[in-house]
Formats: C-alpha cells, structure tokens, sequence
C-alpha cells in the first residue's frame, strides 16, 4: 500500500514531508539479535536521517519506522500508545469481550468502526466465509503433515527429527505411532 501510495502522490512529494511506516505484527516476534538473544520490544523506532563520520545526526527526513508488537507488553510504554497496542491485541484474542479504555475517544470510534454488529449481512457472510476457508485450508495442512509424518516413521526417523519436518508437535507424532501400534 506504501509503495502505490508514493507512486500515486509522487509529484507532490518533497523533502519537508514526514513519512511514517507503521509495522503491527499480530504475534509474538520470532526473530533475534544477531547474538541469538529474542528480541522482546513492544515497540521499536528507526530514524530515517543519515549520519555523518564523526556521528552527527542531519534532521533530512523525520521519516519514521515504527514496529508495534502488542504481544511484549512493557509498563514504559505511553499509554496513548498502549491504548492501541490494547485494541490490537484484544482484537485478536478477545473480540467477543474486549477489554480496552474506552476513555480513549479514538479508541471507542475505533471500536465502534470494527464492530461486528455495524456490518452488513454482506460483509458478514464474507467474514464468516474468510475464517471457514481459512479454518479448511489449517485441517488439509494439518492432515498433509500428518501424512507425511506417517511416512517419516516407517524411516524410522526420531520424534524430534519428524516434528522439525513437518511443524508438528512431539506428541501429535506420538499419537501418529500408537496409532500405528
């Protein structure tokens, strides 16, 4: 969207304009510092301005790289930031019964715009469509892995080796060879 986004206003852009990308990852991040460390920030900031030799930060763009991860709650965290970070965790893993600061004006519009109930029987049968779809495709990987899991074992591989495979657990794998027994 970023990119269609400046191709569009191309022609009006100019250096004095700040551009700000904003990453939300829905789940915990997997990645590490190159010393293997996890990386656990609820949100992280990139400057955009280079710098000089000697270190001296140049003020060019103000662009900005937010990355906004809500699974690393930290107490530091503003709570104007934390009133979103909030309503994206929520919305994931208790839309039914959210628990957010509706204080927050921008937070109860948001609310109100995702709301369940305010979409049309339209949007609804999509929606409901959308997870049943994704629902299917999650019970044929999983069946294709189980399969391929069987296989595995006649090579007598070991559980762990299977599970780094296939992406299934030790004990699905365990229940795959007492089933064979």
């Amino acid at each position: 969207m970023l990119i269609a986004e400046q191709q569009r206003n191309s022609k009006e852009y100019d250096i004095d304009r700040t551009v700000y990308v904003i990453v939300v990852l829905t789940a915990p991040y997997k990645i590490s510092e190159k010393n293997g460390k996890p990386i656990l920030d609820e949100v992280l900031l990139l400057n955009l301005n280079p710098q000089t030799l000697q270190g001296e930060i140049r003020e060019l763009y103000g662009h900005q790289f937010v990355c906004l991860n809500p699974n690393h709650p930290n107490s530091e965290t503003p709570k104007q930031i934390r009133d979103w970070l909030d309503l994206i965790y929520q919305s994931i893993h208790s839309p039914e019964r959210p628990v957010l600061n509706t204080q927050n004006e921008g937070i109860r519009k948001a609310m109100e715009l995702i709301s369940f109930e305010n979409l049309t029987p339209e949007e609804r049968t999509n929606a409901k469509n959308k997870e049943a779809t994704r629902i299917v495709l999650m019970k044929e990987r999983t069946a294709e892995k189980m399969e391929i899991a069987r296989k595995l074992i006649k090579r007598h591989l070991t559980n762990e080796e299977i599970a780094e495979d296939t992406g299934l657990t030790v004990e699905q794998i365990e229940q795959l060879r007492s089933e064979k027994d």
